[in-house]
């Protein structure tokens, strides 16, 4: 059995009750950087996990463990993030912002010209939604779903319902859970997965919400470290229109 195969099965046995005095004991001794943090990403034709036959176009599949989830997750957020990332011509992280002004390389956010001759705006074409979420049934740790370009409609769907139970409701944001599911769509270039979301019913249980208070303070100054930039799909799309409505407080 290999090491993570172990680590897995030890993780759904149950604390042993004469183990709970001891509960949390050493959690302080660690802090958010010093812990793995996984991306699940939607799978296109041009993902390295297309062409290594891990998964499908339109699948959801863990970076790190490689589990795939199918064609939907259900996962609760703790946490929404809006940052932007500049890669270069190899894809390789060029530049981070966190607040769309200035690059942490000390410029301006400016624009460019694509292959195509377009001229883009880097406040919108380099702009990242991450939601740090709990895996339904899943790990105590947060994974990452990071979405842009055709991601973007699906992120301004999920933060306007979570934002309409928070500042509407006052519900804490990690009350309800939602499904991250995707859909295929075609343009000229071919066809694409494109990622939806939905809120399913009920609460989650106190036990879950317990779970995802901790998690939430322990990503509170947390960012997603990206490397290397996932597969872009152009898909022509004029998606500028919408940027008022990602605006987050």
């Amino acid at each position: 059995m290999s090491t993570k195969e172990v680590a897995v099965k030890e993780n759904k046995l149950a604390v042993p009750d004469y183990a709970k005095k001891y509960a949390g004991e050493g959690a302080s001794d660690i802090n958010s950087d010093m812990i793995g943090r996984t991306f699940i990403k939607l799978v296109q034709k041009t993902s390295r996990e297309f062409d290594e036959g891990k998964a499908a176009v339109g699948e959801w599949i863990d970076s790190v463990t490689g589990n795939n989830y199918g064609t939907e997750v259900v996962v609760t957020v703790v946490k929404i993030q809006r940052l932007w990332r500049k890669f270069n011509s190899s894809n390789k992280l060029e530049a981070e912002s966190l607040d769309g002004i200035t690059w942490d390389n000390g410029k301006k956010l400016g624009s460019f010209v694509t292959k195509d001759g377009e001229t883009r705006e880097e406040s919108w074409a380099c702009m990242f939604m991450d939601f740090f979420v709990l895996v339904k049934g899943g790990s105590k740790f947060p994974s990452i779903i990071s979405l842009s370009s055709t991601g973007f409609k699906a992120a301004k769907d999920l933060t306007t319902q979570i934002v309409s139970f928070t500042l509407g409701d006052g519900e804490p944001i990690f009350l309800r859970n939602y499904t991250f599911y995707s859909k295929e769509e075609q343009n000229q270039k071919g066809k694409f997965a494109v990622a939806k979301t939905k809120l399913n019913s009920g609460f989650n249980s106190e036990q879950e919400l317990e779970l995802a208070d901790k998690v939430r303070k322990m990503c509170e100054n947390v960012t997603a470290k990206v490397d290397v930039q996932e597969p872009v799909v152009e898909t022509n799309a004029a998606h500028q229109d919408e940027e008022e409505e990602l605006e987050l407080d």
